[in-house]
């Protein structure tokens, strides 16, 4: 047994000497300036036939503006490409097959342009999924790939500033979080912390973190960053979870209605109130009673004033006794069973009194479900509270919104128990109205356009495209095309 240990970490050792590894070299650049750095190839046992490495800069404060080859890759054929996101793919590949040959050294040279005034530290680094090496018959080598650094020598970057007015609201097995962004320069989003522990990370101004314990606190700090750097960390918020599942709304939209945007969402599905729908045990129609019993929908015309108090569930198994069922139509007046508000209403000392019928049973197919008694919803535009309503839907018609400027809203369900958390983020950018009932029509050896103005005649003046290219300005609402040839179809918006 010893000597296989001591044969298996010979050979551990022997391929973590051999393998082959790459590593990008540092630099110290001016900013705005260029510098050069190399990357290095051991490859002590493998001949390279190809390679293909996608390159990073981060922060992205600039980009690489040539690559050439070097003694070791002087019959490899270079290519370079700047991509969208600002990474670089090089590739190369040797037609005479005859490769890199075993050894040391460099085997690219790459130029990088600074594009940015401030001093910073970029990591030269490749993405792992996109990089290859092969042999000369195109089959992939294992390597590793060391980092490198340009330190850019510049100017002091602006400093950002720490978040305000950090809240915390604890919902059921989740806080919510959100909080005002004082900084007037890019931000690039925000690491949240949980008591000093980096959990997560949010581009906007609101984070709500899932899973946590029931009726416990937590405390939550958060910091904003961008490519500079990052801000001190905000003043600490704590919240303590709910031991009840206060739902928050689910599936909130927004749309944009030209310079209002509306808003709509769900119930949410634990909301059960008072004369809500419900199917009972026997699978028909019903209603829920003042107790949050469950019962079949027929009874509420048949039993309401029928002269039998239905003030507890356990007289004929349904509560009628509250405003929302009419009192049970003062039946239970004097009897002691009707709410307060029905004894404002129907008295005290009278009741309806047996109106024919002898007697009445039990209902039938009745079930328990009890009350979750959703009172309404806070509505929240960018993390502030804007309004309230009992509706699931919302019409934001306020002179805040601007053309362009994108909104964010949240919806909070309002329990009698409390509140929830934040409902998901939906997001809308205000539009101006448009012109509408355009038509065109050939007449003679030209086109005449008419179209109805704006809902408020507030518009400053028309565009008009002709086949997809923009023809004129007119502040009329109606235009005659000369530009044009007989027997030719043109379009226009």
């Amino acid at each position: 047994m010893k000597n296989f240990l001591t044969i298996l970490t010979s050979l551990l050792l022997f391929n973590f000497v051999y393998s082959n590894s790459l590593e990008f070299t540092s630099t110290e650049i001016q900013a705005n300036e260029t510098g050069t750095i190399e990357l290095l190839l051991d490859n002590p046992t493998d001949v390279i036939g190809g390679f293909q490495f996608q390159v990073t800069d981060l922060p992205n404060h600039g980009s690489f503006t040539a690559v050439e080859a070097t003694d070791r890759t002087s019959g490899f054929q270079i290519q370079f490409n700047e991509q969208a996101d600002g990474t670089a793919i090089l590739v190369g590949f040797d037609l005479n097959l005859n490769g890199i040959q075993t050894g040391s050294g460099a085997i690219l040279t790459l130029t990088y342009q600074s594009e940015n005034q401030y001093s910073s530290e970029i990591v030269i680094s490749s993405i792992d999924g996109a990089s290859f090496l092969s042999d000369l018959v195109g089959n992939a080598l294992d390597f590793s790939l060391s980092d490198g650094t340009i330190t850019v020598q510049g100017e002091d970057p602006p400093p950002i500033l720490a978040v305000e007015n950090l809240e915390a609201t604890g919902g059921f097995g989740n806080v919510s979080l959100f909080w005002d962004d004082p900084n007037e320069i890019e931000i690039t989003g925000y690491h949240i912390f949980r008591e000093g522990n980096l959990i997560g990370t949010s581009t906007s101004t609101n984070y709500t973190e899932e899973g946590l314990q029931q009726g416990a606190e937590y405390c939550y700090t958060v910091t904003a960053y961008n490519d500079t750097g990052e801000s001190d960390a905000s003043s600490e918020a704590c919240a303590t979870t709910t031991e009840i599942d206060l739902e928050e709304p689910p599936n909130l939209t927004a749309t944009e209605n030209g310079l209002e945007i509306f808003l709509d969402w769900d119930v949410p599905p634990s909301g059960i109130g008072i004369g809500d729908e419900c199917v009972t045990d026997y699978g028909i129609p019903g209603f829920i009673d003042c107790y949050g019993v469950c019962f079949d929908a027929q009874l509420a015309d048949i039993w309401i004033g029928d002269g039998f108090c239905d003030g507890t569930a356990a007289d004929y198994g349904v509560n009628f006794s509250c405003l929302e069922w009419d009192c049970d139509g003062c039946d239970c007046a004097g009897l002691g069973q009707n709410s307060d508000d029905c004894i404002e209403v129907c008295g005290s000392f009278f009741n309806n009194g047996n109106q024919g019928t002898s007697s009445k049973g039990m209902a039938e197919g009745t079930s328990f479900q009890g009350l979750r008694d959703l009172i309404g919803y806070e509505i929240y535009r960018d993390n502030v509270n804007i309004d309230y309503t009992e509706n699931t839907e919302y019409l934001d018609t306020s002179d805040e919104l601007w053309y362009l400027v994108e909104s964010c809203y949240n919806v909070v369900s309002v329990w009698d128990e409390g509140t929830s958390g934040y409902s998901n983020t939906a997001c809308a950018t205000p539009q101006l109205e448009g012109p509408s009932m355009l038509s065109a029509q050939g007449t003679g050896s030209f086109v005449t356009l008419e179209w109805a103005t704006t809902p408020n005649d507030d518009q400053t003046s028309f565009n008009i495209y002709r086949n997809d290219a923009l023809l004129i300005n007119t502040t009329e609402a109606f235009y005659e095309d000369y530009e044009t040839d007989i027997g030719v179809e043109y379009c226009y918006f």
